[in-house]
């Protein structure tokens, strides 16, 4: 009897609670002030376990591509390209300490232009039941000492297998002597850079041209993306220019408005009288013919009839001319839409499709 009410006792005691870890940091923020684009600042944080119970630090994230972390703990160190993708960094028992060292890359910011106010933060995610995710920034006022003339290497559009060239100058009132010691591209078999002094004369900034070559065997495409320029300088370390192109088929299709691309407008017709738009097609790669086999009409609405499509060939496989008609009349409708439908044996370009459209304004008096 004397066993079963000391058991009952024990079933009912109150039992331990059980502790909770909680993570803090020596501070939460840094705020560097006026910056230039182009410095790259440091911040290092140490987190500690406040509570009694371990503490789980999960993984890390950056707000963008700008700030790059190393974190320590239990003696092992996380660099950035891991941290990315471990989702269980390590444990900090009560009272154990972690050291986060953060840069943040100002080159990088996509803040452009003048002064503006940047703040990126790091979040660290945990067991922590009441403070799951710890927030710490890194914070400052940005202002660019560079003027890039023009504001970025634009090579605009490039025909496939001709490659380009793109130059810019970049100064600095600001600076004084900014050496250039590297240039490079993300992707150098495709996009070779060179940075050169510019002899100037006395009175004038340190200038530096910037000159840009795209290869031939760029794939098609359309790219915004940057080059990096290495700068050996007391507080600028490096310089983001931002590159420019589309690289489309060498055949183009000119309609009869150049302000409006793949469009054959016919706007306004009189009702009665039938019209006739060209679609000038012209391949400048004689080594790639573009060989059109056959044009259609398709999706014409309200109807297809009265509708006719007249292909010329100027010159086989480097110039064509195709002549599309609208009828006189359309029964009742008064706005009409269709596409031209261009059949060719080419390696980028075997089916292009060019919408077309128009409207009929009746003569009668007092119509609109």
């Amino acid at each position: 009897m004397l066993a079963l009410l000391l058991l009952a006792a024990a079933s009912f005691a109150p039992h331990e609670p059980a502790g909770t870890p909680r993570i803090e940091a020596d501070r939460y923020g840094d705020d560097f002030g006026t910056v230039y684009r182009g410095e790259v600042l440091h911040s290092t944080f140490t987190l500690v376990n406040r509570g009694d119970a371990d503490l789980e630090i999960q993984k890390l994230t950056n707000s963008c591509q700008c700030t790059a972390s190393r974190f320590t703990i239990d003696g092992k160190a996380w660099e950035e390209a891991q941290l990315r993708d471990t989702r269980m960094l390590g444990v900090l028992s009560p009272g154990e300490e972690a050291v986060l060292e953060v840069v943040m890359r100002t080159a990088a910011a996509t803040t452009p232009g003048d002064e503006k106010a940047i703040s990126k933060a790091i979040r660290v995610y945990s067991n922590d039941p009441s403070r799951g995710v710890l927030s710490l920034t890194m914070a400052a006022t940005m202002t660019s000492p560079f003027t890039l003339e023009p504001g970025l290497l634009d090579f605009g559009v490039v025909r496939k297998g001709m490659g380009a060239k793109c130059s810019a100058v970049i100064w600095s009132d600001a600076l004084g002597e900014f050496p250039i010691t590297g240039a490079s591209a993300p992707t150098p078999e495709l996009l070779t850079v060179k940075a050169t002094r510019v002899a100037t004369e006395p009175g004038v900034p340190p200038t530096w041209r910037i000159d840009a070559e795209l290869a031939p065997t760029t794939p098609m495409g359309s790219v915004l993306g940057h080059i990096e320029l290495t700068v050996d300088h007391p507080r600028v370390k490096e310089i983001q220019v931002q590159v420019r192109y589309a690289v489309e088929p060498c055949v183009t299709f000119a309609d009869n408005k150049p302000d409006q691309a793949n469009l054959l407008d016919f706007e306004v017709m009189t009702a009665g009288t039938a019209k006739t738009v060209e679609l000038v097609i012209e391949n400048s790669d004689p080594r790639v013919p573009y060989l059109l086999r056959d044009v259609q009409l398709k999706d014409c609405r309200p109807t297809s009839e009265g509708f006719a499509a007249e292909l010329v060939e100027v010159e086989k496989g480097m110039k064509y001319v195709v002549k599309v008609t609208a009828p006189a009349k359309l029964g009742k409708a008064n706005y009409f839409t269709g596409s031209v439908v261009l059949n060719a044996d080419h390696p980028d370009l075997p089916v292009r499709k060019v919408p077309f459209r128009g409207w009929y304004k009746s003569t009668t008096k007092g119509a609109p």
